[in-house]
């Protein structure tokens, strides 16, 4: 519209009838964040003269309008692209898609690099198989092919794009680009070991990490009758964190809320090896047991097999949905330390016997429960026994996804409503 009125008015008619137009069009249909942004920044043009006032005033009508929607991608990218553009002078194309990949990665967390280098070309294109659709029934076009790179940004990424940025609007300099390469190298050189209990509501998923990336185990997938967590929720945790192998994905019964995404999972990711025997073995290279490989095993919960593994001077145990009765089974075959116990079945009434919690001598306690679920997971029996040991818990019910980080003998735990704590030694 701009283009075709450009050839018969001036700039400041084209503006009011860009606003006229795009008031019109919000009160036929609605007054979209994006269309909100365009009408105030139109007002600003006539306004004021200087580029910086008539950003400065659009970001600040904009806040005042919509105070909560500031950091939404409608508002924030078309900003910085405005930044760009007008105080940008030299190599303004490189910056613009430092921005947009920058953006792209905090937002979305992916950037498909053949869409980002084309995309004047797709749009076009895209536009053209748009009017062909609604006058050809069943067109068909050929599917783009796609090169996307997944990376959820931590602060070296942030920092070094300010500084490329900072130096590419002075003058622009090819040795900075190297500095933003950095935080796709900085995912695989973490050295924590990070234990994960992920918040899948009624089931059960945790993903164990060697520091910089050495193995990757994953002690269920379970899903949900009402959302595929490998979709929603296991898959964009894998993602990112840039996991795309599993090496050992221990599957500790057959229970749907234990095992029920593997089918699905093993379609998203590559996965080296997978245990449903106790008797397997896991490949890492760190201490990692299968324990009580022979059982009496009255039922499947009973059946599930029992992970003991340690790092860092800290001892796990993740107990699947075994009973009191299993609990008295490994108390008789083996002489076990856990600092940190993933507590059986939930936390229901039917595990976490106080004897056995005791003998463990704990610190912290672990279960993955459905936020008001139905079986009333975790039981008050079993809280109560966690409280009375002085065992910290956190259950994903109310704490959301739980991490649990350790470097030699310093260890930390961290869950998604942001509780942190110390691990003592």
């Amino acid at each position: 519209m701009t283009n075709l009125l450009k050839r018969k008015y001036e700039d400041k008619k084209i503006r009011i009838s860009l606003l006229i137009l795009s008031i019109l069009f919000g009160s036929f249909f609605v007054f979209t964040l994006s269309l909100t942004r365009f009408i105030l920044y139109q007002i600003s043009y006539l306004v004021f003269k200087s580029k910086s006032d008539q950003i400065g005033f659009t970001i600040l009508c904009f806040s005042i309008l919509y105070p909560t929607q500031v950091l939404s991608i409608s508002f924030v990218l078309p900003i910085l692209l405005q930044l760009v553009s007008y105080f940008c002078t030299d190599y303004k194309w490189i910056v613009q898609k430092m921005v947009l990949i920058s953006v792209l990665f905090i937002y979305f967390k992916k950037v498909d690099i053949v869409s980002l280098l084309l995309f004047n070309l797709l749009r076009k294109f895209y536009g053209c198989v748009f009017l062909l659709g609604m006058f050809i029934s069943d067109f068909v076009t050929l599917k783009i092919p796609s090169l996307t790179i997944h990376y959820a940004p931590q602060y070296v990424f942030i920092l070094a794009f300010i500084v490329v940025y900072i130096q590419c609007l002075k003058h622009f300099k090819w040795k900075y680009m190297i500095l933003f390469l950095l935080p796709f190298l900085e995912v695989f050189c973490n050295p924590f070991f990070q234990v994960y209990t992920l918040n899948i509501g009624q089931g059960d998923c945790s993903v164990i990490v060697e520091p910089f990336y050495k193995s990757v185990v994953m002690i269920d997938c379970g899903q949900s009758l009402y959302r595929d967590n490998v979709e929603r929720i296991i898959f964009p945790f894998l993602e990112n964190k840039n996991i795309h192998t599993i090496d050992t994905l221990i599957l500790t019964h057959d229970d749907f809320d234990h095992s029920g995404g593997y089918d699905r999972l093993k379609e998203k990711v590559k996965i080296k090896k997978v245990i449903k025997d106790s008797k397997d073995k896991v490949n890492v290279k760190y201490p990692f047991y299968l324990l009580l490989q022979e059982r009496k095993a009255k039922d499947e919960n009973d059946s599930s097999i029992i992970s003991y593994f340690t790092y860092d001077h800290l001892n796990y145990l993740f107990m699947g949905d075994a009973s009191k009765e299993i609990e008295k089974q490994l108390m008789d075959a083996y002489d076990l330390k856990a600092d940190v116990i993933k507590v059986g079945h939930h936390g229901s009434n039917t595990s976490s016997d106080a004897a056995f919690l005791d003998s463990l001598d704990c610190k912290i306690a672990l279960i993955s429960a459905g936020y008001k679920n139905k079986y009333d997971h975790p039981s008050t029996e079993t809280l109560k026994t966690l409280d009375y040991l002085n065992i910290h818990t956190f259950c994903t019910s109310t704490d959301g996804s739980i991490a649990i980080y350790s470097l030699h003998h310093f260890a930390f735990v961290v869950t998604n409503d942001g509780l942190f704590g110390i691990i003592r030694a």
